[in-house]
């Protein structure tokens, strides 16, 4: 009886960590209490004062540097951990051998090693109709595993012909049927990617399935689709893209639920970076819309996404910086890690560089918007071998107004250059 007393006080200890010397907490209604913390979890941190007298008082009601303080202290008891599946019959962490999903459907399916149980997580499927290759849905796996999202691909080339998406959207609906019935995923909470065609693809499943984004690359709407209300679409593609009028069209009517984000080439889909990027937008822009469903998704997401950003602080700062400014003011988070991403804001902020990336980032979609997007009002639709007067202004003065940004610049020089043929 001593010795499992001794071993439960032994491992509440590892759980809680080492009670923090005397100081004086503040509340963000500025009120404060002088005592030690004695523990951290589920949200909530015990004060314990000198004379004995006890708190309980949630993290956010304290200020956002004692939120810091903490974290850092019980570094290791406030995490949860992710709840492994059983008895799969495929490794996660590790893309799959062809599924026969039946109705002559096949893909490969990707589990990311932080996939929890708990709560089924989204899964983003990409069509590949042209052929299936490990590097179309390889450049996603990094995004899979700080956000827990599964991923498939069609497993097969095909070529639909006549009547290209109602055909390629049967296989779809194949297989994340099957994907439902053998694997703890929530198709209902699907993203549909593609490229090119298959771009295209996911906006027609986009508006005929229940989901959460579409990542369509180099794509374009459709004729009878229409853009989904209810969803987030990431539009993405090269600055000479013979799409990026469409694009350009597609994120306007996506309103606030839509972006277009432009690299250096031409009719190319993204490379790691672009796609990382995207999943993690779309993802993000979803679970904070839904925080009280999405609760156990948040508390596993953002200690993940929190090493993510502390990693890649040292060499893209910038970038730290604009997924910041996301987070605090495009998905609006106030709980969880608020504090540690205001403080990270707050200090790359007074970086001009970190400034001017955020800013470059923001014109970029404006312009798309301002002189992309009205070719498609006037009628036109994907144009190779294209640009305007008009359009190579806008874009010598957005080069002058930004000359030297990194990893946008190969950007900015190419919007103004005719789309490719």
């Amino acid at each position: 009886m001593k010795y499992s007393l001794f071993f439960f006080c032994v491992l509440t200890m590892m759980l809680s960590g080492e009670p923090t010397e005397n100081r004086t907490w503040t509340s963000k209604a500025k009120t404060s209490f002088e005592g030690k913390a004695t523990a951290l979890s589920g949200g909530e941190v015990t004060l314990v004062s000198s004379s004995g007298k006890t708190l309980k008082v949630p993290l956010n009601k304290l200020s956002d540097s004692d939120v810091i303080f903490l974290k850092k202290h019980f570094a290791s008891s406030d995490v949860p951990k992710a709840k492994v599946p059983e008895g799969l019959t495929i490794p996660l962490g590790k893309i799959s051998e062809r599924i026969d999903a039946g109705d002559n459907a096949f893909y490969r399916i990707y589990l990311p090693k932080t996939i929890d149980t708990e709560v089924a997580p989204p899964i983003l499927y990409f069509a590949a109709y042209g052929g299936y290759k490990e590097g179309l849905v390889g450049r996603f796996y990094e995004a899979a595993e700080v956000a827990g999202v599964a991923l498939a691909i069609s497993a097969e080339k095909r070529n639909p012909g006549v009547n290209f998406f109602p055909k390629s959207h049967v296989i779809t609906e194949a297989c994340l049927k099957h994907i439902r019935k053998n694997y703890p995923v929530d198709t209902k909470r699907a993203i549909f990617s593609g490229s090119s065609g298959d771009g295209a693809a996911s906006f027609y499943s986009a508006d005929r399935l229940k989901c959460i984004g579409a990542i369509p690359y180099t794509g374009y709407i459709p004729n009878g689709t229409s853009i989904n209300k209810k969803v987030f679409y990431y539009m993405g593609g090269g600055a000479r893209d013979y799409n990026r009028y469409t694009s350009a069209h597609a994120a306007v009517k996506a309103k606030d639920r839509g972006i277009h984000r432009m690299w250096k080439g031409g009719h190319a889909s993204a490379r790691p970076p672009e796609a990382f990027e995207s999943l993690i937008w779309v993802y993000s822009r979803h679970i904070y819309e839904f925080p009280e469903k999405c609760e156990r998704e948040i508390s596993l997401f953002e200690p993940r996404f929190l090493n993510w950003l502390n990693k890649e602080k040292a060499s893209r700062p910038y970038v730290v910086y604009f997924w910041a400014d996301h987070l605090l003011n495009t998905c609006k988070i106030t709980g969880g890690f608020s504090p540690e991403i205001r403080a990270l804001y707050d200090e790359l902020g007074k970086t001009q560089a970190n400034v001017d990336y955020l800013n470059c980032y923001r014109a970029i979609g404006e312009f798309s918007a301002n002189h992309y997007e009205p070719v498609v009002a006037r009628g036109e639709s994907s144009l190779q071998e294209h640009t305007t007067p008009e359009i190579e202004a806008a874009a010598a003065e957005l080069r002058a107004r930004f000359p030297d940004v990194p990893d946008l610049s190969s950007t900015l020089a190419e919007l103004g250059e005719k789309t490719v043929k």
